[in-house]
């Protein structure tokens, strides 16, 4: 490493008192903050109505939120006494560059999903059948009992092997689409030791964190439903936004624990934040 890539390296690594604010501020996953510092400020409906509409946006609106996503973690991870940056259409360009990262993992991910799904399927179908068969008898005269014993058995299992395969992968690729859209670099989705580190040092709130992301969102959801259908989407952006407040705290742990911090994209200056610093 040349002296000036060094010197980078510094100036990007968080002061000591830093770190030690932050173990202070992250000991432990804040759930219910999550939620509610989408709303610390004056334009928390206003941002999510946005969000709203960006996300109505044909395949380039999700990308483009997941930027914004990684954006707000950015500028937590700077400013972690301030609220968070309104979403900003003026950025679009910028949230797309950061979300293609996530879309791109999001894609590799399916090469290993889809043939898990597909195999539980017929793991479905063929469990069924003979489980069923093998609980009703040579006359059949208890097929519907057998069939529902047999549901009991095999579905539990194939709920078992979605959640551990999803964790799974969230587990490992969670860290490699941080880093990549925190640096902006490419490269940096492929950092498999980066991987291993975040995982081996927080790899037990990583899996609470995402149990809490699966529980919260349907209800979340639903409660968009109850608003006259009208309120799905809001709801489907304030889900997005805790997910990326659990996924900065796992990060200020991850760095509090001794963590390699990451060398943050080069930005030109943001819109204002939508409140002013927090109290101790």
């Amino acid at each position: 490493m040349s002296d000036h890539e060094a010197e980078s390296a510094d100036k990007e690594a968080p002061p000591a008192a830093l770190v030690a604010k932050r173990i202070r501020t992250v000991p432990r996953l804040q759930y219910v903050h999550s939620y509610s510092y989408v709303f610390e400020g004056h334009a928390g409906f206003t941002n999510l109505i946005l969000l709203s509409i960006c996300m109505l946006i044909p395949i380039i609106g999700p990308i483009v939120m997941a930027g914004y996503q990684y954006e707000v973690i950015s500028a937590l991870h700077k400013y972690p006494k301030a609220t968070y940056p309104a979403f900003d259409f003026g950025r679009f360009g910028e949230y797309l560059g950061r979300g293609i990262w996530k879309f791109l993992a999001d894609m590799i991910s399916q090469v290993v999903l889809v043939p898990v799904y597909i195999f539980v399927y017929f793991f479905t179908i063929i469990g069924l059948v003979l489980t069923a068969a093998a609980f009703a008898g040579p006359q059949n005269n208890n097929a519907g009992t057998a069939f529902g014993i047999a549901a009991m058995i095999i579905i539990p299992i194939d709920i078992i092997i979605i959640v551990v395969v999803t964790i799974g992968m969230r587990l490992l690729l969670n860290p490699l689409i941080l880093k990549a859209s925190l640096s902006g670099e490419g490269a940096d989705l492929f950092d498999f030791g980066f991987m291993v580190d975040f995982v081996k040092r927080i790899w037990r709130e990583t899996i609470w964190e995402v149990l809490w992301v699966y529980v919260t969102f349907p209800i979340i959801v639903l409660l968009g439903l109850l608003l006259c259908i009208v309120g799905v989407l809001p709801a489907v952006a304030w889900s997005l936004l805790a997910d990326a407040h659990t996924n900065w705290q796992l990060y200020e742990i991850y760095l509090a624990r001794g963590g390699r911090p990451v060398r943050l994209k080069a930005e030109r200056p943001g819109p204002v934040m939508m409140a002013d610093v927090l109290e101790e």
